[in-house]
């Protein structure tokens, strides 16, 4: 689960200059849910690409997932904030971000993906595991199943991550036109529908980009 969230965090920064003013969250209006994030964050404040950032996080699973009996899928929505007109004539909408691939089975934006474990997999292919070793010295793991436990960096050291390997970039024409504010929604589900039931976590992160 945590790199799932590494996946998301990872794509995102690999199309752009810097990310600033990361933030997190759990979609609070579901209650309590079977995952749970309690902190995430990354430093330093503007993350530039390429270079290393650090990453704490307090992650609670409280039933046993991405095994048989509860494959762990995802529904991911992408938006940026828009702002039109001037002072108390303005309005924010939010521009849906579709579903961009960026080659090697990764994507990014607005998606569904069916099975989060083959994905998790991929990316540690693709990484050459590098961030394998951090996940066994805070005692998570790399791959799946992901059983019941609570999963943190707590007073350890962070975990290092670098955000130029992986995944390759967009088209420099995308890149140019995304500076700006975005949110994100990310659920983590048994099936990929709209039922309650197969939530098993929902997570709200928001963050700004920024170009040269």
């Amino acid at each position: 689960m945590a790199n799932f969230l590494l996946i998301i965090l990872v794509s995102i920064s690999s199309f752009v200059v810097a990310v600033n003013s990361l933030r997190a969250g759990n979609c609070y209006e579901y209650g309590t849910l079977p995952i749970e994030i309690r902190s995430l964050s990354l430093s330093p404040r503007t993350i530039n690409i390429p270079g290393i950032s650090s990453l704490h996080f307090d992650l609670v699973v409280r039933d046993n997932v991405g095994n048989d009996e509860t494959p762990l899928k995802a529904r991911v929505s992408m938006a940026r904030l828009v702002t039109i007109g001037v002072g108390w004539l303005s309005y924010t909408y939010e521009l849906s971000i579709p579903c961009l691939d960026m080659g090697d089975g990764f994507h990014i934006g607005s998606c569904e993906y069916d099975n989060v474990c083959a994905l998790v997999s991929r990316f540690n292919n693709v990484t050459n595991n590098v961030h394998c070793s951090e996940a066994d010295y805070y005692g998570f793991p790399c791959d799946c199943p992901v059983p019941a436990s609570r999963y943190r960096t707590g007073n350890k050291r962070p975990i290092r991550v670098d955000m130029s390997q992986g995944i390759d970039q967009l088209p420099s024409a995308i890149s140019s036109i995304l500076e700006g504010e975005y949110i994100m929604v990310i659920e983590i589900r048994k099936a990929i529908n709209d039922v309650f039931a197969d939530l098993l976590g929902c997570f709200e992160l928001s963050f700004d980009i920024a170009m040269p």
